[in-house]
């Protein structure tokens, strides 16, 4: 009858003891893998160390750490900091275009001009 007791009180923790030890052996082995240092995130990610912990997020993604915790920047911040800088990016090549299209059309009267001299003192030297 004791007997009976003591394992009716037991059986919880009997039952829950496969599980405990799948998790122990699953952390254990995830903790003791190498950390290789020239592992190349997928396409768009980087890679940062934050303590001890290697962080995979999105490119320029900003992070906070907390106490033990790693906090990342809402989805909708990001996306919306990403699309100003796009913007901004955008903004910078349409002047830069618009300024090499300019020197493209000084160069090119530069070029005519040089013709037409050439057309002038080749008709005069005949």
């Amino acid at each position: 009858m004791i007997l009976k007791r003591a394992i009716s009180k037991a059986a919880p923790f009997i039952q829950g003891l496969p599980i405990f030890f799948i998790v122990f052996a699953l952390v254990s082995t995830a903790g003791s893998q190498e950390v290789n240092k020239n592992e190349t995130p997928p396409k768009g990610m980087e890679i940062r160390d934050l303590g001890s912990a290697r962080v995979i997020v999105p490119k320029d993604m900003k992070l906070t750490e907390g106490k033990g915790i790693i906090i990342q920047e809402d989805l909708s911040e990001y996306v919306a900091r990403a699309i100003a800088n796009m913007q901004e990016d955008i903004a910078k090549v349409k002047s830069t275009q618009d300024e090499l299209e300019k020197e493209i059309a000084e160069i090119k009267k530069d070029l005519e001009a040089s013709k037409e001299e050439n057309k002038n003192s080749k008709s005069k030297g005949e």
